[in-house]
């Protein structure tokens, strides 16, 4: 079936129509004419496969990674650069238009690399080998280089198959987190009828990084240092650790980007930063704010960022340990400005009732998913208006974007 991409999907496939009918076809791009293949069909539209491009666009780009379309990270890759940040751009646009009533356009900033620049990876372990998910199944495929890792994870690949070849235990995934010359390797296992010598391994890894190794058990949650350093540490405007359970922003440079913008944001205010993980952002609030409120649910991260202030001698933060859909109904206090980053599935209704209630005067909600991000603004309008939208490319190469939006207070 032939066939026209007329505009981007959600997810960046091309979309065509025919009869009255939407056809998603990934991987085809806006302009493109391409023949198809219909693999599923539903009542108001179809999913399909591209069989081949009759008409090339001028934006198309030829992937440099041989698992694309097999492996599930990367979405983009036959898109050139500036057509995958026009794809978030209309992205981020059309769920705020669809759901926030949003009528203008965001525009991204781009990512200082847009390969190799993955600082955290977990791999599967199938057969004693790293693997990777393949695209919307629970199955893997095995890989030897990840074209959007950084170079330190790369280098670990072959090592540590080599080193899980020879070890008669049950690993499940290997996670790995690289900071500049720090690498930190986790390996999980599903039970604790384990004991992992690492000095072998640790012999075949780049000369050129410093390692440290643990162990940890799912069905104990025991977490257990095998070698080497015990966290990752590093400078920028604060002294900051990294730890096996630690939350990573993938991105350091654009997560950075993000941080100064959104800092720009507060000034001498009454701060609660929701959903603070490790409390990078947190702390760095505490720089230009009155006071910083952060609210954790994991205790390991709150720990973090205890252990982050006092490293800082930062005095005007505290921290509370416990679900921030909750505990901001608790906590009575006169706040300026509410500073959201919830997990991909948004806020709860508790939570939005909380903020209804309270009417900080401004509010700044930072999301990776633009559908969730835009049905809760949706709720707050009455109250709230947009000032101002922005976008972050996170991740290149794959359909992810990081978006912030400013909501003030509308003067009764």
């Amino acid at each position: 079936m032939l066939v026209d991409i007329i505009r981007y999907g959600n997810n960046g496939e091309g979309i065509a129509q025919k009869d009255g009918k939407v056809i998603f076809v990934p991987e085809a791009l806006v302009g493109e004419s391409v023949d198809i293949s219909i693999e599923k069909d539903y009542a108001k539209y179809s999913i399909s496969k591209l069989n081949k491009i009759i008409k090339l666009s001028q934006n198309r780009a030829n992937p440099p990674c041989p698992y694309f379309n097999v492996c599930g990270g990367c979405q983009l890759q036959h898109a050139k650069y500036q057509e995958q940040l026009k794809i978030k751009s209309l992205k981020i646009s059309g769920n705020l238009k669809k759901y926030a009533n949003f009528d203008g356009v965001c525009e991204i900033k781009p990512s200082f690399h847009k390969y190799n620049y993955r600082n955290h990876m977990r791999f599967a372990v199938v057969n004693k080998k790293l693997c990777l998910h393949k695209n919307k199944s629970e199955k893997c495929i095995e890989i030897d280089y990840c074209h959007i890792a950084c170079d330190a994870i790369n280098l670990c690949i072959q090592p540590i198959n080599n080193f899980l070849s020879s070890q008669n235990i049950d690993i499940v995934e290997v996670d790995i987190k690289a900071i500049k010359e720090q690498v930190l390797i986790t390996f999980i296992a599903k039970n604790d009828a384990l004991n992992l010598n690492v000095k072998s391994l640790e012999n075949h890894l780049s000369p050129f990084f410093a390692f440290g190794f643990y162990l940890y058990i799912r069905k104990t949650k025991n977490l257990k240092h095998l070698g080497g350093f015990k966290k990752i540490e590093y400078k920028n405007s604060l002294i900051t650790y990294i730890r096996p359970l630690s939350f990573l922003q993938i991105n350091n440079e654009v997560a950075n980007m993000l941080y100064n913008d959104v800092c720009e944001l507060v000034k001498d205010e009454i701060v609660v930063d929701a959903f603070s993980g490790r409390g990078l952002l947190t702390c760095l609030l505490a720089q230009r704010a009155k006071k910083v409120f952060g609210i954790e649910i994991e205790k390991s991260s709150v720990l973090d960022a205890i252990d982050m202030q006092k490293q800082n001698n930062i005095q005007n933060v505290e921290f509370i340990l416990g679900d921030a859909n909750k505990v901001l109904t608790q906590l009575n206090k006169n706040i300026d400005c509410l500073v959201l980053d919830p997990p991909r599935a948004g806020i709860q209704n508790e939570m939005i009732f909380s903020i209804l209630k309270m009417l900080p005067k401004k509010i700044i909600y930072i999301s990776c998913a633009s559908n969730t991000l835009a049905r809760d603004l949706k709720l707050f309008l009455n109250k709230y208006s947009i000032k101002s939208v922005q976008g972050y490319d996170m991740f290149p190469e794959t359909d992810e974007v990081e978006t912030v939006v400013l909501l003030e207070k509308i003067d009764e």
